[in-house]
Order: C-alpha cells, then sequence, then structure tokens
C-alpha cells in the first residue's frame, strides 16, 4: 500500500532506497543522533540503511519525512511509542509539529490504540513543545543509558491518551 499526506512541500511516506544519502547524512550529525537512545556513534552506514527495512518502515509505522522529494526526517508509533527526529538544517519551522499530528492520526485510526507514549531526553526543550502541543502529558522521569552519548541519561516520559487526543482533534 503506496500513501502520503502533504502539507506544502512536505509529505510522509514509505522509505525509498533512494533515501539512504540523505538519511545517513542526517544520523552523521551529532546534534541529531545524540538524541536517539540506541543509534551508534559513529554512525556505521550497514545500522542506517538496517534501519530502512525494517518491519516497522516496510508497514508504514516509521515514516520518512520528506521534503520536495528529499528525506528530511522520520516519525513513527510504534507498539504506541511515538518517536521522531529531523535533519538539524530542518528544525525550528514547525515540520516535526506537522509530522507529529498526522502520525498520531493514523496511529489512533487504530481502535485498539488507547494511549501513545514518548520520551524525551532532558534538556531537549523543542521536542516536548512538540508533544504538548499535540496535547501530552508529562507522566515522570527516568534514566536510560543513551548510546551513541555513552553515557546514562535523563529523560521525561510522556502520554497522550486517545479520549485526551480526540478532545483536541474534535
Amino acid at each position: 500500500m503506496k500513501w502520503c499526506w502533504a502539507m506544502d512541500n512536505y509529505s510522509i511516506r514509505h522509505f525509498c532506497e533512494s533515501d539512504f544519502e540523505d538519511f545517513h547524512a542526517s544520523m552523521c550529525e551529532y546534534d541529531v543522533v545524540k538524541m536517539t537512545g540506541s543509534w551508534p556513534w559513529p554512525p556505521n552506514p550497514a545500522f542506517t540503511r538496517s534501519r530502512m527495512v525494517t518491519p516497522h518502515a516496510k508497514d508504514g509505522r516509521l515514516s520518512v519525512i520528506d521534503f520536495e522529494g528529499a528525506y528530511i526526517g522520520q516519525v513513527s508509533v510504534v507498539d504506541g511509542v511515538l518517536g521522531y527526529m529531523l535533519a538539524k538544517p530542518h528544525w525550528g519551522r514547525g515540520i516535526a509539529s506537522w509530522a507529529v499530528g498526522i502520525k498520531l492520526k493514523t496511529a489512533f485510526a487504530d481502535e485498539g490504540l488507547s494511549e501513545i507514549t514518548a520520551c524525551v531526553w532532558q534538556g531537549n526543550p523543542a521536542s516536548e513543545a512538540v508533544l504538548y502541543k499535540h496535547g501530552f502529558q508529562k507522566t515522570g522521569a527516568c534514566e536510560e543509558f543513551c548510546i551513541p552519548r555513552g553515557e546514562t541519561v535523563k529523560n521525561n516520559t510522556f502520554s497522550l491518551t486517545r479520549t485526551a487526543w480526540e478532545a483536541l482533534n474534535a
């Protein structure tokens, strides 16, 4: 199944083989990678390529954020957990907020999904702002090992219930 949602010159779509160069270049930016939990640093091209062909990427739970035909980031809801990242040149333009809104709509189309959670490393207020815009509430804090940083990092946990999402989007 092919699908695409567009806003101006941005769209959400499945991965294509041609995304590899832009995807890997994005993951060569430490400021991007340090916000992930499991990406190796320095980045490994084989690892990047492997992420393009996961079952989640193939079935659309993990989607490319596209600008004028090029990969600029990704957004996913997998097993009720939201994740997103953008290439650094695209930060601060509202793109993540737009993409998260699209992904929440498609995720909550699954009637069995009653809640979506997310985690944000402390010290990332822009990412927290994206969540708050969509009705997420902070539910706690914890510590996890961050592979690219090579250290344990504090993060904040968030939750969005279907009921809260429906009320905001009525």
